[in-house]
């Protein structure tokens, strides 16, 4: 039987909190309605969103490969993060508006 560590109870605590926090912001972000000075600035919404979706999962692979079997899963967590975190801004930044 294997023993359960602080780290593992981190990283459990860390993929609730995520998984919860996830589910409360998507469907709010759904249901409300952006009003964009510009098609331009509703381009870079929908490209900032993509960004962050293929960042984390990226990020999340990754993290997972270099956690290893001893930190698994707070590799997963902290590469979907960061990974997250630098999918959305490279993808705001791929956009350029001249208004």
């Amino acid at each position: 039987m294997r023993k359960i560590t602080t780290l593992h109870k981190i990283a459990a605590a860390a993929a609730v909190f995520s998984l919860t926090a996830a589910g409360v912001a998507v469907p709010s972000l759904t249901l409300a309605k952006k009003h964009y000075k510009s098609a331009c600035e509703a381009h870079k919404d929908k490209e900032k969103t993509k960004g962050l979706v293929v960042g984390a999962i990226v990020g999340g692979v990754a993290g997972n490969l270099i956690g290893g079997k001893k930190h698994r899963g707070v590799g997963t967590v902290g590469g979907a993060a960061a990974g997250a975190y630098v999918g959305q801004k490279l993808a705001k930044d791929k956009v350029k508006c001249n208004d």
